[in-house]
């Protein structure tokens, strides 16, 4: 892979490694270029990382096959794809399935079928690089990268809140009016795995878009604007409207097995494009069958 840079003035005097770690290249890959057979050029020479770079120096650096391997097995199960193009991939993640494997374990896997999909169309073993993650029963778009530039470039994309993610939920109890949730969570003293609402807890942020109002429920579009884990399920259950399905949440299990959380839609800037990329996930069939159970306001 080669890319281009045309150093602008405020970029003066910078080594080539600071302006490459500035453009979200990761020391990891600087090592790859240096030590597998990469290139680093200015103005047509070649040049070392530690070259301070000058106004409208032309940069280009060529970045080794960046596929490389992992421990994931390739597992020949269907997988819908959302999206697909040289640098990424989205996958509507089915209820159920694990994003990625446990550490030694060779079951099934949204991973180990993209794996086995890119396998099939490409002739390459991709590594995986996931970058949005879901609990094993919430559904919707999952995000891999194709290779280790993509990932470092869209988590530098991640961390400045320009990916949008959005999440469609079913819950217990009337929720009258939108609203923004600002509550601090952190793990609960009482049992590992459940979150709970903390003064010592990390600062967490959810805001609530109210869709319909049933009798006994409510569905909601739901914006994370930070990421903890269970974040939505969390501040749900502390507000009294856990969501449908979600035991460990309190939510009601007799009209649905799994919490009804969807992620219904991504949108990110496509860091090597600057293309506005919008991928969405139809509503899975439990969800919609959850909501014909309940009678409008």
């Amino acid at each position: 892979m080669r890319l281009n840079f045309n150093i602008q003035e405020n970029d003066q005097d910078q080594k080539i490694s600071k302006y490459l770690r500035l453009q979200g290249i990761s020391r990891r890959i600087l090592k790859r270029i240096k030590y597998h057979g990469g290139e680093i050029v200015v103005n047509g020479k070649d040049q070392r990382s530690d070259y301070r770079l000058q106004v409208n120096d032309q940069l280009e650096i060529d970045i080794p096959d960046l596929a490389g391997s992992d421990n994931i097995v390739k597992i020949n199960e269907p997988i819908t794809i959302l999206y697909e193009d040289e640098y990424f991939l989205a996958a509507n993640k089915p209820p159920f399935l694990p994003s990625i494997p446990k550490r030694g374990d060779s079951l099934d896997n949204v991973s180990s079928r993209v794996k086995y999909y890119l396998y099939q169309k490409y002739g390459t073993d991709y590594a995986m690089h996931l970058i949005t993650r879901l609990d094993a029963d919430t559904s919707g778009v999952i995000l891999f990268a194709k290779n280790s530039l993509a990932h470092s470039l869209f988590f530098k994309q991640k961390t400045s809140q320009t990916v949008k993610k959005e999440y469609f939920a079913v819950t217990m109890g009337q929720i009258e009016r939108d609203c923004l949730l600002l509550l601090p969570l952190g793990r609960s003293p009482e049992f590992f795995l459940r979150r709970v609402i903390s003064d010592q807890g990390k600062s967490s942020m959810t805001l609530l878009q109210v869709e319909k109002n049933y009798q006994e429920a409510t569905s909601l579009r739901v914006r994370l604007y930070t990421g903890r884990t269970h974040q939505i399920r969390a501040h749900l259950s502390a507000i009294n409207h856990p969501i449908f399905g979600d035991e460990l949440y309190g939510g009601d299990r007799n009209l649905i097995n799994r919490q009804a959380l969807h992620c219904e839609k991504l949108v990110f800037v496509h860091p090597f494009t600057q293309e506005k990329i919008v991928i969405n996930a139809p509503l899975p069939d439990d969800l919609t069958d959850l909501l014909n159970n309940f009678s409008p306001v």
